[in-house]
């Protein structure tokens, strides 16, 4: 079936074909590399007057041409979702095909668009493997399947025990599988190597398999030609679990050779333009956060302190990854960049007695002309202030109650004892705590 040869050349084109030459492997890279080249690029700061600035001559058919642009890109998106919808339909659940499709998608960090369609694929691979556990022993021929839906299951959070992979373990150990996988079984340690990331405590067979088989891919590595080493080098060095889909989405799309079938080319096709629909999305928050934070005036009031809004970001980009979470992503770096500013506010600039009176507001959570604090440190209470009511209003205007009374009782809780003398031993400073995004 072309859709099966076409699903597996995307996710696994090092080990897709044998007698695949190398100029038809140059020549699939190639397309491959096309779909990721920057000359087709959607980006804010090329085509759009959000992040560059454009001449005044320009700046109204540039808008209007930008609009189009935006509206093209989110259309052709609108159609190869809807077209990788209808493909899913003709996987069977219960195949390795669909094993190796939710783990393409989700390389591609587009699974967020196909969560029901992978919650009924799981399903009926918990059933399978709840009923072939202890009946089918693994073996080289099944190894990438056994161990693919092992880690897909256990990523969905499905108990899966890690059982299974004792007897090839034993096999391993004994001598009786070969220690220096060639070939196609490279593609199955791999797999194994992967779902040995996701071991819990008390599992030490899986720990055991990771360790084996990471030594047997690493001695193999000599042995493989520069496209399968480069595939075996990033499974050890970036495991999948231990790995943000975001960040390998682009190199995981060009790695894959024979893209030409229809299957992988709408699915090549749906993650380019979600990426740049992504990037766009990216780009706007950047732009409020580095607005507020440039209004916020902390910079210009803490020049020593670190002046880095876009690595705060960073920390929210990463753990929000679906796209209609906006306003957390822009609402959570406001607290996280505080945690960097209030550390520096006691490592550099507080006083003891300074920084002893500004826990005492901060545990009154009151500030009046009274305190004797400086100015940089009264202008961050009233931020802290602003930034908890803003977190308040958001949570209740989305669920319907409002948590200003126990975020303010969480800050006071984490907030730092009274500075310690010069004579005592200086302690760890921790004030804010991730109660505002957990």
């Amino acid at each position: 079936m072309a859709l099966s040869r076409a699903t597996f050349a995307f996710l696994h084109g090092p080990f897709a074909s044998k007698g695949t030459s190398q100029t038809d492997k140059n020549k699939h890279l190639q397309n491959a590399n096309s779909l990721s080249s920057t000359n087709n690029k959607w980006s804010i700061s090329s085509r759009q007057t959000l992040v560059s600035t454009p001449s005044k001559d320009h700046t109204r058919p540039a808008r209007k041409r930008n609009l189009a642009t935006e509206e093209d890109i989110r259309g052709r998106h609108e159609m190869r979702l809807e077209e990788v919808k209808q493909l899913l339909k003709q996987v069977r659940g219960d195949s390795l095909e669909s094993l190796v499709t939710v783990d393409a998608l989700q390389r591609l960090a587009i699974d967020y668009h196909f969560e029901d369609e992978i919650e009924a694929i799981l399903q009926r691979h918990l059933l399978i493997s709840s009923s072939r556990s202890h009946s089918r022993p693994i073996d080289a021929d099944n190894l990438h399947e056994a161990a693919l839906r092992f880690r897909l299951l256990r990523q969905g959070g499905y108990p899966v025990p890690s059982d299974v992979f004792q007897r090839f373990l034993h096999k391993m150990n004994d001598g009786t599988q070969n220690k220096k996988p060639q070939g196609n079984d490279i593609l199955g340690f791999t797999s194994l190597f992967e779902a040995s990331q996701l071991g819990i405590e008390g599992e030490d067979a899986l720990d055991q398999v990771g360790e084996s088989t990471r030594q047997r891919l690493h001695s193999s590595l000599a042995d493989l030609d520069h496209v399968q080493a480069r595939f075996v080098r990033n499974s050890l060095g970036n495991p999948f679990h231990k790995s943000l889909a975001r960040f390998t989405a682009n190199d995981f799309l060009r790695n894959f050779v024979g893209h030409s079938c229809s299957w992988t080319k709408n699915l090549g096709e749906l993650a380019h333009l979600d990426m740049n629909i992504v990037r766009s999305v990216h780009q706007r928050e950047i732009l409020q956060v580095s607005n507020w934070w440039k209004e916020l005036g902390m910079a210009k009031e803490l020049k020593c302190a670190r002046d880095q809004p876009m690595k705060w970001y960073m920390w929210p980009m990463a753990i929000l990854t679906e796209t209609g979470l906006s306003q957390e992503r822009v609402l959570v770096t406001k607290p996280i960049s505080f945690i960097y500013i209030i550390d520096d506010i006691f490592d550099v600039y507080g006083t003891i007695e300074d920084l002893t009176a500004f826990t005492d507001v901060v545990n009154r959570w009151e500030c009046t002309e009274k305190d004797n604090i400086p100015d940089y440190m009264r202008m961050c209470f009233h931020a802290l202030d602003d930034i908890t009511n803003e977190f308040s209003l958001a949570v209740y205007k989305n669920h319907g109650w409002n948590p200003l009374c126990s975020l303010r009782k969480t800050v006071q809780l984490f907030t730092p004892p009274p500075p310690p003398t010069p004579k005592k031993k200086k302690k760890n400073h921790t004030f804010l705590p991730f109660f505002f995004f957990s």
